[in-house]
């Protein structure tokens, strides 16, 4: 770690009084950070994200949390270098916190992306419980043109908490609107818990070492093949890099695309976008996401079909909720930038409005962009707007009580809406999407799945058939999906398809006859297991759940199954859990079968293998090992088994 006079003497201070310092101070500037941190999660500036974690509990032994922030906007380039004056009030309050407790702290390291001097690039931080009998470690990589800040406290309880902020800041110009664009994005992390007996709380380590990356200066005479050849490189090093050099190829993707002079055609941007879109989907760091996505943007705005309306692709990470089946429900994430690529169209909208509405807003629907919002005056709105061809959007009102909202599609014709009556006039489809949209989600929220799939295949040549595919998607098996996975269907390119897609994929990965994969787990007295000790030999039934989703019915059900089928071994793997709260909800629950821990939550091992992007699921595994079936919920789950008895 980085040593400097200051600090050195404010150590020596340190223990000329130990008492007062270690008992009053360091537990004063670290709970002032932690506080701070939390401000800035919950104010929303720079686009705040909550990123992997546990939820902060006073009665938990250890913890930890990370948050996320990006934010494109115009400044004059000489505040970049000050960040005290590019930071937003909360965030800027947080990052100050670095020096104003600097006296407090044990350690720390800071290096700035200008430096020259030597940097780590990463740190491993060891949590333990109080009893120190398990040990959580937890990497995370520092790329070399990164800002880095890292401070360490020692509790006076044992305890020691660690704050890490990284981020990054790029000016990029841009010509449509003759000014700067500064990229800032970063990650800040907070660990908190007790020194392991054998290794320190935090120390520094050494991330893998990278392939070597393309050139990306790009000189006026860079043709596109050049262009073209350093993107699939660089894509292919990314396929096969850990996470420090994942996000070592991903900033030399984003400066390809901000380096490259000329004008791209359709054709050259989608080609593009296809070795870019992999990634972004293989992606689980969602500030890699958004580099990525910025990355795609930046190729955009140099192509022909560029419209300077459109706005800045989000994290790209979307969370289609809680999706009822019967009585068991399903947490579904899946990782997309949801871009359409259709072709530009401009349309009209006008529509009649409460007359206590101030404004009607759009949002691209599901993923929530916000589009733009255009006034209203003595109850009417109209304006004009250009979207990609397909666009699915919500429109709504602010202002007014009760709120009205109305959906529509981007095509050729005029639009009009009348949220007071709550119809639309224009084209046929988008007279269908007014009509069924809200007819679909009753639906859903009632769980009649067959209604659904019938306005699925009555409308396969409207937009409406791809939303309502999208909504229960993780409802239906593979052989369902299948008529929608190929060019015969319209939507099949549509970004609502693209989820739809990836859990797809995932049921392939544990489709029947295929062997099922091994891992590594661990049980409540922290030994290691091979999955495969339990998947041959006897016929098992995997379930794959998670404390935060998991319903108390699913378990009875569980349990019922385990005593009608005493020949069925079950194997309960949680994944990422608090250790201490999963052994307690083990036993308050009576989960008495072979419980064991997976690591890394959604990005853990075991959920790549066996294709999961939803919990909880199930796999039901022969004696010979191969996966007989993957039911979709615990009524298949038992279907199947009276089935295989019979």
């Amino acid at each position: 770690m980085k040593n400097r006079a200051l600090y050195t003497l404010l150590f020596i201070t340190f223990l000329t009084f130990p008492d007062f310092h270690t008992i009053v101070m360091a537990q004063s500037g670290s709970q002032k950070m932690h506080d701070l941190l939390t401000a800035f999660g919950e104010s929303g500036e720079f686009n705040v994200k909550k990123g992997f974690g546990s939820d902060i509990d006073d009665t938990k032994e250890a913890y930890n949390r990370s948050f996320y922030f990006n934010e494109v906007y115009t400044t004059d380039l000489t505040q970049v270098s000050n960040p005290t004056k590019i930071f937003t009030p909360h965030l800027n309050a947080f990052f100050r916190g670095f020096s104003e407790y600097v006296d407090e702290a044990s350690e720390i390291y800071y290096h700035d992306a200008k430096d020259s001097d030597p940097m780590i690039n990463g740190i491993q931080v060891n949590c333990s419980g109080k009893e120190r009998n398990w040990c959580e470690s937890y990497h995370q990589g520092i790329k070399p043109n990164e800002n880095v800040r890292i401070i360490l406290f020692d509790e006076p309880d044992e305890r020691c908490r660690v704050f890490m902020m990284t981020w990054e800041q790029q000016a990029v110009y841009d010509s449509t609107i003759t000014t700067n664009n500064i990229f800032n994005h970063g990650e800040i992390y907070e660990f908190y818990g007790y020194k392991p007996k054998h290794a320190p709380f935090m120390a520094p380590r050494q991330m893998e070492h990278d392939e070597g990356l393309p050139d990306v200066a790009a000189p006026k005479t860079l043709e596109y093949a050049e262009l073209l050849a350093k993107v699939k490189t660089t894509s292919n090093i990314f396929k096969h890099q850990g996470w420090n050099g994942r996000n070592a190829a991903g900033v030399v993707l984003h400066k390809l695309s901000n380096n490259y002079p000329n004008t791209l055609t359709k054709e050259q941007y989608y080609e593009l976008l296809n070795c870019i879109q992999p990634l972004i989907d293989d992606t689980d760091n969602d500030g890699l996401k958004r580099l990525l996505g910025y990355t795609c943007y930046t190729f955009y705005k140099k192509s022909q079909i560029y419209q300077p309306t459109d706005s800045i692709p989000d994290q790209g990470h979307v969370d289609s909720g809680t999706i009822g089946t019967g009585q068991i429900s399903k947490n579904v994430q899946f990782k997309t930038m949801m871009l359409n690529a259709g072709s530009p169209v401009t349309l009209k909208v006008n529509g009649r409005a409460p007359i206590d509405a101030t404004k009607v807003e759009l949002i691209r629907y599901p993923q929530m962009e916000h589009i733009d919002k255009y006034p209203v005056k003595d109850g009417r709105f109209g304006f004009t707007l250009t979207l990609p061809k397909e666009e699915l959007v919500l429109l709504y009102t602010s202002g007014c009580q009760p709120e009205k909202q109305a959906f529509f599609t981007a095509d050729c014709k005029e639009v009009e809406i009348d949220l007071m009556k709550g119809t639309v006039t224009g084209s046929r489809q988008n007279k269908l999407i007014a009509d069924s949209m809200q007819h679909v989600l009753d639906l859903r929220a009632k769980g009649e799945v067959d209604s659904i799939m019938q306005i699925i295949r009555n409308n396969r040549d409207n937009i409406l058939s791809a939303d309502a595919l999208y909504s229960i998607f993780s409802e239906l098996s593979l052989d369902e999906l299948r008529p929608y996975l190929n060019e015969s269907y319209a939507y099949y390119n549509h970004p609502l398809m693209n989820p739809v897609r990836q859990y797809a994929e995932g049921l392939e990965k544990r489709i029947a006859g295929k062997p099922c994969p091994d891992a590594e787990l661990q049980d409540s007295e922290n030994v290691l297991h091979h999955l495969r000790q339990y998947t041959t030999g006897k016929k098992t039934l995997l379930h794959f759940w998670n404390l935060s989703i998991y319903s108390t019915k699913q378990l009875k059900r569980l349990r019922e199954i385990h005593e009608q089928y005493p020949d069925l071994q079950i194997v309960s793997i949680a994944i990422y859990q608090y250790p201490k709260n999963w052994r307690e909800c083990v036993e308050k629950n009576q989960m008495d079968w072979v419980n064991l821990l997976a690591p890394d939550d959604w990005n853990s091992p075991i959920m790549q293998k066996f294709g999961l992007c939803s919990l909880p699921e199930y796999v039901l595994v022969g004696a010979d090992g191969v996966i007989i079936d993957a039911p979709k919920n615990l009524d298949e789950v038992e279907k199947t088994l009276r089935v295989k008895e019979e």
